[in-house]
């Protein structure tokens, strides 16, 4: 049976219930189907950073040989969020080519640290690594 422990707004519940004495939680044991705003935890995924977030990756030129020529920083921003079986939880990122043109790429987030960064510096310091 899914009760109001199983939601993702219990604690507000509880908390707003002790603080309103127009709101009423009976408890939380309370059977979920009664409540209109019922959420369960299971279908939410906390992500460990913000769409539209700007990052920063490490990226390689290519030269007309199609050999890898050096690294560069590239400016990009978390896209969306998906998940692949053989990958785990991937990270899509629009990455910044020029003022006209984007791509997208996706990165695993066991990346970040690696070829994907918060901040420029941790990036570039990275490529001196």
């Amino acid at each position: 049976m899914v009760t109001c422990k199983d939601c993702v707004h219990v604690e507000v519940c509880e908390t707003f219930s002790l603080l309103s004495e127009s709101f009423e939680i009976a408890s939380p044991e309370r059977i979920a189907n009664d409540c209109e705003h019922f959420k369960h935890q299971s279908r939410f995924v906390e992500l460990p950073y913000d769409l539209e977030q700007t990052v920063f990756v490490l990226d390689f030129v290519i030269d007309k040989e199609h050999r890898q020529k050096y690294q560069i920083v590239k400016e990009a921003f978390i896209h969306s969020y998906s998940y692949a079986k053989q990958y785990g939880k991937v990270i899509s990122l629009m990455i910044k080519e020029d003022e006209i043109k984007s791509t997208f790429k996706s990165y695993k987030l066991t990346d970040f640290g690696k070829t994907v960064f918060l901040t420029r510096e941790e990036a570039e310091q990275a490529l001196k690594d």
